[in-house]
């Protein structure tokens, strides 16, 4: 998966999962993200991310990309933070961390998939 800020490219290995396979169904998409907890980047999809048929329990390092559950949120990760059985592991981040660990207030990303 490509994320895209101002031009930017991150560069996301999704899991084979249920979640991430409906993930991949919603793109391409533009959301926003803001900081939660001086720790992960979130955002929400126009349907809400749900974990249905994925293994669920997670605890994230940085770069990780999940789905909060009980939000529905995607939470890419740019500290590691505890396990929570809430949590669904997406993909990781292989490149290109730094582009969203360092923006300072809202932003909008575009979600695409490279082939």
């Amino acid at each position: 998966m490509k994320l895209q800020v101002d031009g930017k490219n991150i560069i996301v290995v999704l899991e084979d999962n249920a979640a991430a396979k409906r993930l991949i169904d919603m793109l391409p998409a533009e959301i926003n993200l803001n900081d939660f907890n001086h720790t992960e980047k979130i955002g929400y999809f126009k349907n809400k991310l749900t974990g249905d048929g994925a293994p669920r329990g997670h605890a994230p390092k940085a770069g990780d990309v999940c789905v909060y559950v009980p939000w529905g949120n995607i939470s890419v990760f740019y500290k590691d933070f505890r396990y929570t059985d809430d949590l669904i592991y997406l993909g990781h981040v292989e490149q290109g961390l730094d582009i969203l660990s360092t923006q300072q207030s809202d932003f909008k990303v575009n979600f695409s998939i490279e082939h």
